[in-house]
């Protein structure tokens, strides 16, 4: 049996949309947790090794992360006793001298998060069909609101800086209660600790094609695990049989280190560093199995059934039966047709420290994949790696610079006096002669002797070593390769610059970043499309959706499930569009050139312009419409002026008539 492209769309969707035939969660009744309840140590163990494999790559971004923050001095080097090793800070404060640092690297990540911020793009979807734009504008207010209540431009600005730290950026996206004191479910997209997701280590692909296992480590109370995996009383007992012998009663923490990163450092698998959290392993594998698809010729559907070869020839053979009896003599167009495919398909499990299973299922979602979306900074070969890594070396020699500098200037004389003894009065030791030498308005009465010099003062006032020059060398080095000149900068310019250079050189200067923007811009496509795919899906009724600043209309303010799902994938398409300040006031010129020579209406200028006021005044248009059309005055207008007003509003729409415009402006006026 062949199956078109078309209904193949129907069958994934069928399958794995609402209400689809989809394989069921494996949850074992609960009773002896130790005796019954089923184990998966392979998994466990394939968790493990994937987590542990990947310490190089949190080690690096533990030791970005440090110099990030300023803790530039912390790395191990072997001590020079030739016993064991010690921290460079602790070395070289040994030696009578103070480790000092000047954070450039800060400086550069405050600048990649403050162009981000200044650059925003907004997600929009476009439909390739004529048809589907009312269907397209829903779709766009739906998924701008719940970027809203999720705070996403909060979360990609941290995002930027943890990709540009570490290389790495996971998010995810689910369905849940937003906050503790909701009830409703809504789509969730958080940031994931980049120290507690682990996959397969072998993927070489940046869009993760190659990737066959996914996921993190959960930490939650007591209270939270029974939430989110026990159904009965007894499930939830034993869940606390499992964990309550090796978790705390209490809440607290046996580290120093609350908020740094240098909790993520002590990271271990199986156990949180708090006492009282339960480690829960979330793991996403791809598997292997036969699916039965059928096409049932009574009905023209498409779908994917657990049902065996035999349930589906009785069914079958008792159609068959069915017909004869009605006397129907083409029985091909009653019967099922079915065919077997081995499939790879994603499924979740939860599992505990001991292999546990607390919950196991198929992929809920429609999108037929992970709720993870990733951001890194990959080559071919699989190496990641992220930005702060390449001026770590410069750091590192700036520092000793600056630090060689000051013990140099330490150590030089610095207003040195130099005393014959014999100009000593006999009075005085010489103690006393340099108080009252460096005493304000001081005298010594000294007996000047022939050939005997007098006392001098020795400063020094260079330190003629080259450290100087040197590190002007590597700070002119780190802006050549960071791209962080003074114009990016925002520092003034040289007198008689010309502004169009000094434009000019900011954009030149972003370009050393363009590559970092454009692969996170890729990951948030990714994500908004993986986050509306979430919302079509478990958007299941009515709801009213508004994103503030923006008038749309009635119908695309309430979002349709039905006019979702008769919207194919395939005509839908997320895109970015600028949202700066800037190209908002262009479209807002461009509207008020239209409004003026009538090529739009005031109603339709004030729906699609971004003025603070414009949904103001488009309200206030509507209430007083609204009052016309049931035959009552407002705002001082009589049905005559009414009258004049409408037609007058007619006029300057269609012909930009000056005259009707100023008799716009006259009714308006005398109203």
């Amino acid at each position: 049996m062949t199956i078109e492209k078309n209904q193949m769309r129907r069958i994934k969707k069928f399958g794995a949309g609402k209400g689809g035939n989809r394989v069921k969660e494996e949850r074992p009744a609960i009773s002896n947790p130790y005796s019954s309840m089923a184990t998966d140590q392979d998994l466990l163990y394939r968790c493990n090794s994937a987590w542990d494999s990947l310490k190089g790559l949190r080690d690096r971004r533990a030791r970005s992360a440090r110099y990030r923050r300023g803790d530039q001095w912390s790395d191990y080097i072997k001590n020079p006793d030739g016993i064991g090793y010690i921290k460079e800070s602790e070395y070289i404060a040994s030696q009578g001298r103070v480790p000092l640092k000047q954070n450039f690297i800060a400086a550069m990540m405050r600048n990649i998060v403050g162009q981000w911020r200044s650059n925003p793009t907004q997600t929009v979807v476009v439909a390739r069909a004529r048809e589907n734009a009312l269907a397209s504008e829903m779709l766009t207010n739906a998924l701008q609101a719940a970027k809203e209540v999720n705070q996403v431009d909060e979360l990609d600005a941290q995002g930027i800086d943890t990709f540009a730290c570490g290389g790495i950026m996971p998010g995810k996206i689910t369905f849940r209660s937003l906050h503790p004191i909701s009830l409703k479910p809504d789509a969730f997209v958080q940031n994931v600790n980049a120290d507690r997701y682990f996959f397969n280590p072998d993927v070489e692909d940046i869009r993760g094609v190659d990737m066959r296992l996914e996921g993190e480590l959960l930490d939650m109370t007591v209270e939270q695990l029974t939430a989110a995996f026990a159904k009965t009383p007894a499930e939830a007992e034993a869940l606390r049989q499992i964990y309550t012998a090796n978790t705390a009663t209490d809440e607290r923490y046996d580290s120093d280190e609350g908020g740094t990163s240098r909790r993520n450092e002590q990271l271990n698998f199986l156990t949180s560093d708090a006492p009282h959290l339960c480690r829960v392993i979330e793991a996403w594998e791809k598997v292997g199995r036969w699916n039965t698809y059928i096409h049932d010729r009574l009905n023209g559907e498409y779908y994917l059934t657990q049902d065996s070869d035999a349930d589906l020839r009785a069914e079958n053979a008792k159609r068959l039966q069915q017909a004869l009896e009605a006397g129907v003599e083409n029985t091909d167009d009653i019967l099922l047709e079915w065919e077997k495919r081995y499939e790879l398909v994603w499924r979740v499990t939860y599992l505990s420290p001991w292999g546990h299973i607390l919950q196991r299922m198929d992929t809920p979602y429609n999108h037929n994949s992970t709720p993870y979306v990733r951001a890194w900074a990959m080559t071919g070969s699989g190496d990641i790696w992220g930005l702060i890594e390449d001026f770590i070396d410069q750091q590192r020699y700036i520092n000793r610079l600056i630090t060689l500098l000051d013990f140099l200037i330490g150590v030089s004389a610095k207003g040195m006096l130099l005393v014959p003894e014999e100009c000593i009065p006999d009075d005085m030791d010489i103690s006393d002669f340099a108080e009252e030498y460096s005493k304000v308005g001081g005298v010594i009465k000294i007996k000047a002797k022939q050939g005997v010099p007098l006392p001098q003062q020795i400063t020094s006032n260079a330190v003629n070593v080259g450290a100087f020059e040197m590190l002007n060398v590597q700070l002119g080095f780190l802006q050549q390769t960071s791209g962080l000149n003074s114009a990016i900068q925002g520092h003034d310019a040289k007198s008689g610059t010309p502004s169009s250079l000094y434009a000019q050189q900011a954009q030149n200067a972003s370009m050393n970043f363009k590559h970092l923007f454009d692969t996170f811009a890729s990951y948030i496509k990714n994500r908004d499309e993986k986050l509306l795919r979430t919302i079509m899906q478990f958007y299941d009724s009515k709801r009213y959706i508004i994103t503030s600043g923006k008038s749309y209309t009635e119908t695309a303010n309430t979002f349709d499930p039905e006019l979702a799902d008769s919207v194919t994938d395939m005509t839908l398409v997320v895109s970015q569009a600028v949202n700066t300040p800037t190209f908002r006031q262009l479209l807002d010129d461009q509207l008020f050139k239209l409004l003026e020579k009538g090529g739009i209406d005031i109603k339709m200028y004030l729906e699609n312009s971004s003025l603070p006021f414009a949904d103001r005044i488009l309200d206030s248009i509507n209430k007083r419409e609204e009052a016309m059309q049931n035959g009552q005055t407002s705002g001082g207008f009589n049905p005559e002026q009414v009258q004049q007003m409408q037609e007058a509003q007619k006029v300057a729409a269609q012909k930009a008539d000056p005259r009707a415009m100023e008799m716009l402006n006259r009714i308006m006026n005398a109203g």
